[in-house]
């Protein structure tokens, strides 16, 4: 690949050329060091200067300390907030999430998950040629939420498509919508969810159901207890982030495998070789590439001086890859060990969803490892999503010889 100025290797990544394989230029980044881009944003590629990012008091997750942002029809959710607020909602959130109040809730799910996955491959036999994403990626997920939030498989469809036009990090989208067209969108999407929610909580408060998370929230009688607001806001974090990280990490895994049919010989032969290949997949394709941080005050980064409100990107895909934390970082291999890699973040913003996006990722590629038949890859159907921050396979076509019960 040419040799890209340092200023303009956030315009080069947000264009859908580079999607199928955006690493040489996360390379020139974490050859360079930190640098500022032609819009102001700086992209931070080390390991130890991302995870003293996610560390630091002086840098926020909270635009509105440092720049006017437009009001979206409900409360930001919790991973945009700052301690205490952002504190104060986690904890409500993981109260009936996971541990210390729920420890065992995420692999009481294991065997629904077990069930969707195996359902979905059984639907898929008789087929030598199929795609992936759409016929089980995208529905695992939907599946997994619907039984957290109670919030219907239909419904769920139609807000994967708004999610799916609000995706855009703002500075991503500002260079790819040349004609407006996909802020017009996200604006509609970003209506029609924040309506959704509005009326699902209404709806819920009204006629109380089951035991699921949104109910929980809702008739959480704590002194500190979520407002509506907040309880839309989470539900909103539960929806996109359950949505998107765990169809990408199928896909990308996937990807990977096909192009690495000894890796995959070797899970198959050794199915306790599944949880170290997600936490290479997650490594080597990190479904989010990159993070946004806000500088509070003055500082540096690796020598480089930041002033304060500065856009910082803390940038995962150059951070998983980087040759002072990881040995042979370019080398997919799933029996690298320690693996402390940046796909979940780090310090107070680790994404509490990790535990659930792991045995999803972990019960689906074992699966889909022990049953499809001799699987290839059709390179010339591979199609990636348009989103250089959340990138996935949009498209991915399979060949098989069959299937193994």
């Amino acid at each position: 690949m040419t040799l890209i100025a340092p200023n303009q290797i956030f315009a080069e990544l947000a264009r859908p050329e580079t999607r199928p394989n955006p690493y040489p230029l996360w390379r020139q980044l974490a050859d360079h060091g930190p640098a500022f881009q032609d819009n102001g944003v700086c992209l931070v590629p080390g390991h130890a200067d991302c995870v003293a990012l996610f560390q630091d008091p002086r840098v926020s997750s909270d635009a509105s300390k440092v720049r006017d942002e437009p009001q979206a029809p409900f409360a930001p959710p919790f991973f945009l907030m700052d301690p205490p607020n952002h504190d104060r909602l986690r904890r409500l959130t993981m109260k009936h999430f996971g541990p210390p109040d729920r420890g065992n809730y995420v692999d009481s799910l294991t065997g629904d998950i077990r069930g969707f996955v195996q359902r979905f491959i059984d639907e898929l036999k008789g087929e030598t040629r199929f795609e992936l994403i759409s016929t089980f990626a995208n529905r695992l997920p939907v599946e997994v939420i619907a039984k957290i939030t109670g919030i219907s498989i239909e419904e769920q469809n139609q807000i994967g498509r708004w999610l799916a036009s609000i995706i855009f990090e703002p500075e991503a989208m500002k260079l790819l919508d040349t004609d407006g067209s996909i802020q017009r969108e996200q604006a509609k999407g970003v209506e029609a969810l924040g309506g959704f929610l509005m009326k699902t909580v209404a709806d819920r408060k009204q006629n109380p159901r089951g035991d699921d998370i949104l109910n929980r929230l809702l008739a959480d009688d704590a002194p500190d207890a979520m407002s509506d607001e907040e309880v839309m806001s989470t539900m909103l974090i539960l929806l996109a982030g359950g949505h998107e990280t765990t169809i990408t990490l199928i896909g990308n895994a996937m990807v990977q495998l096909l192009r690495n049919p000894d890796t995959m010989a070797d899970v198959r032969a050794d199915p306790r070789l599944v949880a170290p290949l997600v936490e290479e997949v997650l490594r080597f394709e990190p479904p989010i590439q990159y993070r946004v941080r806000y500088a509070l005050d003055d500082m540096e980064i690796a020598g480089l001086p930041i002033p304060a409100g500065t856009k910082l990107m803390p940038a995962i895909a150059a951070a998983n890859r980087d040759a002072a934390r990881f040995d042979n970082p370019d080398a997919f291999d799933i029996h690298r060990a320690p693996h402390p890699h940046l796909s979940f973040a780090s310090g107070a913003h680790f994404c509490f969803g990790a535990p659930l996006a792991r045995l999803e990722g972990q019960i689906a590629l074992g699966e889909l490892i022990r049953r499809l038949r001799n699987p290839r890859l059709v390179e010339g159907e591979l199609e990636y999503k348009p989103s250089p921050e959340t990138r996935g396979p949009k498209r991915l076509v399979i060949e098989v010889d069959g299937f193994d019960d």
